[in-house]
Formats: structure tokens, C-alpha cells, sequence
């Protein structure tokens, strides 16, 4: 996006252009946090009936590990979890992160899988971090 500083006369009507905007786009980030969170809580109530209906697997991702079923969050950014985030140095396929929320809390570390190929190898070494914890 690119924004040029306005003559002295369209000065008021371009401060309330991009004011405008940014309303405009504080309401949609507010819009998409508030569907995700509206798909956490649909997808932990699936989760939750899974060990009784076991067919309710259909509605969520694919080979999903049952030991996964609480935990997972298919649509979040390192980002949006974290506020500290410190890439560690090594020469595997995947990076790995320190994170933290920033406060001196709890630190994680986070191995990042970007390719979509990658998601069953994912899914199995978190499914037995789970197992082991």
C-alpha cells in the first residue's frame, strides 16, 4: 500500500480516508478473531464427543491422532501464539523457535513444518510428544 502525503486542502478529506480504513480494518481483524476462536471451541466440541462417536473423525482433519484431538489449531501463526520468537540455529528441515508470551512465562519450543507434505511427519512426532508427556 502506498500513501502520498495530500495538499493542504485534500489534507482533511485524506486523514479521514485512511482513518476510515483503519477502522475498516480493525473491525475485520476483529471479525477473524472472533471466527477462529468460534472454530476452536467447534472443533474442541468434536473432540470432545470423539471417543463415544467415533465418525465425527470425518469432520476433522484427516489421520488427526486422537492424542491431538485438544490441542490442535490447524489455522495459527507463530504470530498470533506468541509473542517472543527467536529462531534457533540448526541444519535440519525444519526451523525450530524458541517462544514465549513475552512476560518471563513459560518458553516453548516450536518446530515449524511449511510444507504441506510435511503435515504427516508433524502429526506423528506431536502425537508422541503428547503420549509422552
Amino acid at each position: 500500500i502506498r500513501i502520498q502525503e495530500a495538499d493542504d486542502d485534500d489534507d482533511a478529506d485524506g486523514g479521514d480516508t485512511i482513518t476510515e480504513l483503519g477502522v475498516q480494518l480493525a473491525a475485520r481483524e476483529g471479525e477473524l478473531h472472533l471466527a477462529r476462536a468460534q472454530k476452536r471451541l467447534a472443533f474442541g466440541e468434536l473432540a470432545a464427543v470423539e471417543p463415544d462417536f467415533p465418525e465425527v473423525m470425518v469432520h476433522l482433519e484427516k489421520a488427526l491422532p486422537r492424542e491431538l484431538l485438544g490441542v490442535w489449531r490447524p489455522d495459527c501463526a507463530l504470530e498470533e501464539m506468541f509473542v517472543k520468537r527467536e529462531k534457533l540455529a540448526g541444519t535440519g528441515r525444519h526451523d525450530v523457535w524458541r517462544c514465549s508470551d513475552g512476560l518471563g512465562g513459560e518458553e516453548f519450543a516450536v518446530k515449524e513444518y511449511l510444507h504441506k507434505p510435511d503435515l504427516r511427519a508433524c502429526l506423528r512426532e506431536a502425537a508422541l510428544l503428547m503420549r509422552l508427556r
